[in-house]
């Protein structure tokens, strides 16, 4: 368990992925993370949830406020020891928590986890150009937008940019916050 000022951070359970399936086949929560737009079935997400455990490149948690209600997922993917760096994921799927400050206490803490236990150097996200609200959550953890795929995410009849920001752990910003 990871602890934040707002949130606590959990591994997901099997009780937790009916909430998984609604978040799954929300209109608005797909277009902004950019999965699959396909509807999603119980068994496809299921299988989601059995991937997810059993793939060692892959650290996914719930994000649950102080009363331990569950508001959203987290996760560090494509993990790489080797090159010391992992991407960020992070969704919160229940609208009454949103635009709140749990997704930015959730990502500082992953942050840090990241880290500080994991001992990566860099951490980084994609995160497709029209999602303001993704945009400014990364920018205000001090990411750097260092990239930009054009056109590399086709999503309501056109093609969308993916912005590639980076948080390194030695950024000058993230040395200040540690100490």
């Amino acid at each position: 368990m990871l602890t934040g000022q707002k949130v606590i951070l959990t591994s997901i359970e099997r009780y937790d992925l009916p909430k998984n399936y609604l978040w799954g086949n929300n209109r608005e929560l797909i277009r902004l993370s950019g999965i699959s737009p396909f509807p999603k079935s119980s068994w496809q997400i299921e299988k989601w949830y059995e991937q997810s455990l059993t793939n060692p490149a892959t650290m996914l948690l719930a994000i649950r406020n102080k009363a331990a209600e569950y508001i959203g997922n987290i996760e560090l993917s494509n993990i790489d020891f080797k090159n010391s760096r992992a991407e960020i994921g992070i969704l919160i799927g229940e609208k009454d928590f949103q635009n709140k400050g749990y997704g930015s206490d959730a990502l500082k803490t992953i942050i840090e986890f990241g880290f500080k236990e994991l001992n990566l150097n860099r951490l980084y996200a994609r995160v497709l150009s029209f999602n303001q609200a993704g945009i400014k959550l990364f920018k205000d953890a001090d990411f750097v937008e260092e990239g930009r795929e054009r056109e590399a995410f086709y999503s309501e009849g056109k093609y969308w940019d993916i912005l590639l920001f980076s948080k390194l752990r030695n950024d000058k910003k993230a040395r200040t916050a540690r100490h």
